[in-house]
């Protein structure tokens, strides 16, 4: 839903991009890469697209969570600062903030 608000912000001024450049396509590309080096039976064929989908529940919720850091840590001034919070809830479980990394 967060994901959802922050777009609808970033599209209200922009006519297209993304607010973190080409972050979140490198985030989606290593996501996968990872995931073919762990197991390639992490993905399945989507008859629709014609092509593997990362299927591992464990992996897209990962992915997931590094896309929402992203979008919260490298656009911070979309959503309020509760919205980020808790839209990187996921990603600063397991890592931290990286206000708090040194």
């Amino acid at each position: 839903m967060l994901t959802r608000t922050l777009w609808q912000h970033w599209d209200a001024g922009h006519r297209s991009g993304s607010p973190v450049g080409c972050g979140l396509t490198t985030l989606y590309l290593a996501v996968e890469a990872a995931a073919r080096r762990t197991d390639s039976r992490l993905f399945v064929w989507d008859e629709d697209d014609g092509l593997e989908v990362l299927a591992d529940p464990a992996w897209r919720r990962a992915s997931t969570a590094a896309v929402c850091a992203a979008l919260t840590f490298g656009a911070p001034d979309i959503l309020t600062a509760d919205q980020n919070a808790e839209l990187s809830r996921p990603w600063v479980s397991v890592f931290g903030s990286p206000r708090e990394i040194t």
